[in-house]
């Protein structure tokens, strides 16, 4: 019965952190312009507004470009359509393999045309991995999304380099 109780309060513990990072940077008045993700065979694949990624992105003071999709699930846009949407947006996050800016390039020369790629303002959850090449984001970011949380809000507020899942592309 104690280890439960443990648990719980661990949950219990993460739960007022997230929260209370959230209530002091959700309502800020500036905000970073955010997208998501990497083109696959010519379509992006990216969170709708009702999502997880969404909603962290809001979290933590910024505007995410697809906030007034409905959707709960990732969805599938043309380059074009994000392009539209995101070109002159400040921070671009998760993007999928690229470990740097040069890989994004690799992939679509015409993906450097986003203003937060031209200002280098790329950020990829892939800073830490496990032994056998998994992501610790996707491992154990599910059980510490205040320090997710914590990331994106130094990311947004370009006040610290000390990051637990992210990292910044040169």
């Amino acid at each position: 019965m104690k280890a439960k109780t443990d648990k719980i309060k661990v949950i219990d513990e993460i739960s007022k952190e997230y929260e209370t990072l959230a209530q002091k940077h959700s309502n800020k008045e500036n905000k970073p312009l955010v997208f998501t993700s990497l083109p696959w065979n010519d379509t992006w694949h990216t969170p709708g507004g009702n999502t997880y990624t969404a909603q962290l992105i809001k979290d933590a003071g910024g505007k995410y470009v697809f906030e007034n999709d409905t959707n709960s699930i990732n969805y599938q846009y043309d380059l074009e359509i994000v392009f539209q949407k995101a070109a002159n947006a400040d921070i671009w996050i998760n993007t999928g393999s690229a470990s740097k800016l040069n890989d994004i390039n690799g992939m679509d020369e015409r993906l450097t045309l986003f203003n937060a790629y031209k200002n280098q303002k790329v950020y990829n959850n892939n800073l830490r991995s496990l032994p056998g090449g998994g992501s610790d984001y996707m491992e154990s970011g599910v059980v510490n999304p205040h320090l997710i949380l914590q990331d994106l809000i130094h990311i947004f507020n370009q006040d610290s380099d000390d990051l637990n899942y992210y990292q910044k592309l040169q």
